[in-house]
């Protein structure tokens, strides 16, 4: 089992359609409005911590 977790915030003053954000978010776009997220440093983060309980990696994304 397996689900994909969205994160964002928009910078002041803007207001964009969630749904279509969700989307292109989804897909792996930047989106102009939104706030940069360190994806690559929280991904890192949450590797650490599993490999810390013994979880063994399966690919860079999983």
């Amino acid at each position: 089992m397996s689900y994909d977790l969205n994160f964002w915030r928009y910078k002041p003053g803007v207001s964009l359609d969630n749904h279509e954000t969700y989307e292109l978010l989804s897909d792996g776009q930047d989106v102009d409005g939104v706030e940069y997220t360190p994806i690559a440093e929280i991904k890192k983060r949450v590797s650490d911590e599993f490999a810390k309980k013994g979880w063994e990696k399966l690919d860079d994304d999983n």
